[in-house]
Order: structure tokens, then C-alpha cells, then sequence
């Protein structure tokens, strides 16, 4: 169950945000892919106001089965979530994790128990040749998994005082 606090949901959570105003729900709830190239500004506006709303609401543990507050849980009951009545599901969380995983401000489970630090190349190029010579849109749905939030990792750790 993805609610740990009967009293307060996801949604609720996330319009508390500032960055998630009347006027900006529609761009927020749309897929914004487009807006990379044509507006990249709006694009980073719109990636940045979910990658805070889907952290402060892991770290409230609304998001994750596991009820860490460090890990974000991927799949598609997030997004039933995240639905609301006059703008439906939004269509470009799966855009905002896989901005995420790239600029390494979300971490998958795994290569953070592993100890992975950097992307691999070969999966790089497979993930590039994919994408390019075949037409595969891996940004066109939603990655399932989990995904240590690093952000919260620093905070927690400047909190307790280690590193």
C-alpha cells in the first residue's frame, strides 16, 4: 500500500508544493517531453518540481512499499497516485526518472548496494543504439524498480553527522 499516513495522500502532499500551482498543473500533468528541445527552461522547471514533490513525498513515505525514506518506488500504482480528477495521471514521471538516473540525483537500489558510481559504457551503448537505430523510446514508459534518492541520503547524513 503506497499510503503510510491514512490521513494525508500523495496528491495531497505534492499540491502542497509550491512549484505545483493552478497555473503550472497542466504542464506538470501533460508529457512535457517536447518542451527538452523547443522550451528547455520549461522542461527543467517541470522535471525539477517532480523530481522535489516524488522526494519529499519518499521521504514521508508515501511512495514505497518498503517504507524507506530514502528509496522512491517505481511502478505503475505511483502513477493511480498521482491521479487527479481534472488532469488525470501525469505522463512524464517516467521522462523525470530517467533525468534523474542520468544527472545521478536518483541512484537504482541495486548499483547503490553494489557500489556502482558511474553508468556503464556497454549499457550506454546499447541504451544509445536502441534508441537510435531501432526507433525504442526507453523514455516512453515507466522504468519499474527501485531508486535510492540521493538528496535524501546527503541530508540524512549531514543530520546525523556522517559521511
Amino acid at each position: 500500500m503506497f499510503i503510510a499516513d491514512h490521513e494525508r495522500s500523495i496528491t495531497d502532499l505534492v499540491l502542497e508544493s509550491s512549484l505545483f500551482t493552478e497555473a503550472r498543473l497542466p504542464s506538470l500533468y501533460s508529457d512535457f517531453r517536447q518542451l527538452k528541445q523547443s522550451n528547455p527552461d520549461g522542461f527543467n522547471a517541470n522535471v525539477i518540481a517532480w523530481e522535489q514533490a516524488l522526494s519529499s513525498a519518499t521521504s514521508a513515505r508515501l511512495t514505497s512499499t518498503n517504507e524507506s525514506v530514502f528509496v522512491f518506488q517505481s511502478d505503475e500504482k505511483i502513477l493511480k497516485s498521482l491521479r487527479l480528477r481534472q488532469y488525470g495521471e501525469p505522463l512524464a514521471v517516467d521522462c523525470v526518472i530517467h533525468e534523474a538516473l542520468r544527472k545521478r540525483s536518483w541512484v537504482s537500489l541495486d548499483d547503490f548496494k553494489n557500489g556502482k558510481k558511474d553508468g556503464s559504457l556497454l549499457v550506454d551503448l546499447f541504451t544509445w543504439t536502441m534508441q537510435n537505430m531501432f526507433g525504442k523510446n526507453q523514455e516512453a514508459s515507466l522504468p519499474s524498480g527501485h531508486y535510492v534518492i540521493v538528496s535524501l541520503l546527503e541530508v540524512s547524513n549531514t543530520m546525523t553527522g556522517t559521511d
